[in-house]
């Protein structure tokens, strides 16, 4: 089981979603729109596989990926998380790919579960997250 909190950006192309209706693998299941409760619960009947090194289609450009682990047991769970994937309107493929380098984010140790072999913080990476977000401020700024 999978819980996802996070925050939503208002669509340039919001869809009507209804009870009931299917978005890939995924069913909603219930809605409500209520004051402290206000959510949108769906559900999949069939069992998603996970295995080591895999990028797995969950509804539309929404995905699951896996790490890329040797060793998967009760010590050493399969670690995953779920993306979408998306461009960024007026940055072309080219852009992306000159900039793009390999960052791998991992969660934190919980206090007392230290191993001593986590993995470190990329170097970098608040510069690449600020550059991204200069592109973002500046492609806003050209569409006003």
């Amino acid at each position: 089981m999978a819980t996802v909190d996070g925050i939503w950006q208002i669509s340039d192309q919001p869809l009507s979603v209804r009870e009931g209706m299917n978005f890939g693998r995924m069913k909603v299941d219930r809605m409500s729109s209520r004051e402290g409760e206000m959510a949108v619960e769906m559900s999949n009947e069939d069992a998603i596989g996970l295995r080591s090194g895999k990028k797995i289609p969950l509804m539309s450009d929404f995905y699951i990926r896996t790490a890329d682990q040797e060793k998967v047991d009760q010590s050493e769970p399969l670690r995953f998380y779920i993306f979408r994937e998306m461009n960024v309107d007026g940055v072309s493929e080219e852009d992306l790919s000159q900039n793009a380098g390999t960052i791998e984010v991992s969660a934190p140790a919980e206090a007392g579960n230290s191993s001593g072999n986590e993995k470190k913080a990329v170097p970098g990476f608040q510069g690449i997250f600020a550059l991204v977000t200069l592109v973002a401020v500046f492609l806003a700024g050209r569409r006003r």
